[in-house]
């Protein structure tokens, strides 16, 4: 079982959770609350981090303000269907982003995190007012819907495809990445599976292949000037939970066709 991130981690992998004010960007209704308060305030009522990392910058003096990503899992989660419940927040300190809040699947065969993309699983702080108590409040209430998420995923892994639903799938899924008509990296690429585990037509198993693929990179494919690459993983906090919720989206709709 993966452990709980202690303040000590929390700061070599995003420092910006650490900041001690907003950059010079933010206005003055900006109500500055550094993330590790309201990390604090998360820990205190059972939500623990378990992953966390922030957008790159070369800028030194922007490193601190930067779009952080953390996941939590709740001190009583339990397992179910090979998955457990958690919940995913987003925040900066330079006025780019309110405090969201969305579930989140982690699928312990892979050690793979998901976002779930239906906006009913997400809740926005704004940098308001007493935003530790409504950030708490949002993570208590998320995690009372998460198993709603949570029986989803296994009602796909019920859901068998076919050779050709699989190379229509993950056709589209690379649409969400890559530009349109980009036909260098193969669906086929993008449903081969990482281990032995995935090897299953299911709907719920092939989302989480063609997503580990697309999210983490590592795709061999050709370039027209024939030349051997591989694609790279998303590091961008933005990139990362627009691709996974709108995975999540596109795999719902999956469902619906499927059945």
């Amino acid at each position: 079982m993966q452990k709980f991130l202690d303040e000590v981690q929390l700061n070599k992998l995003v420092p910006s959770v650490f900041a001690t004010g907003g950059s010079d960007r933010v206005s003055d209704k900006y109500g500055f609350i550094p993330t590790i308060e309201v990390v604090r305030g998360l820990r205190s009522s059972g939500f623990h981090p378990v992953t966390a990392f922030q957008s790159r910058t070369r800028n030194e003096d922007k490193k601190n303000y930067v779009k952080h990503v953390m996941r939590f899992r709740h001190e009583s989660a339990v397992e179910k269907g090979g998955v457990l419940p958690e919940i995913v927040m987003v925040n900066s300190h330079d006025g780019s982003s309110s405090y969201q809040l969305r579930a989140g699947i982690y699928r312990l065969v892979c050690s793979n995190g998901m976002i779930v993309g239906d906006e009913v699983f997400c809740r926005r702080v704004k940098h308001q007012g007493d935003v530790i108590e409504k950030v708490v409040e949002a993570a208590n209430d998320l995690i009372e819907i998460v198993p709603i998420s949570v029986t989803k995923a296994i009602e796909w892994k019920g859901i068998p495809l076919s050779q050709e639903q699989k190379i229509v799938y993950a056709e589209t899924a690379a649409t969400l990445r890559w530009d349109e008509g980009n036909e260098l990296i193969a669906p086929t690429k993008l449903l081969e599976p990482r281990r032995s585990a995935d090897t299953n037509a299911d709907l719920w198993t092939t989302f989480n292949v063609i997503q580990e693929n697309i999210i983490r990179g590592g795709v061999r494919y050709r370039t027209e000037e024939g030349s051997r690459m591989k694609t790279r993983p998303v590091n961008s906090v933005n990139e990362n939970v627009r691709l996974n919720t709108a995975l999540w989206t596109l795999t719902e709709k999956m469902a619906q066709l499927a059945k």
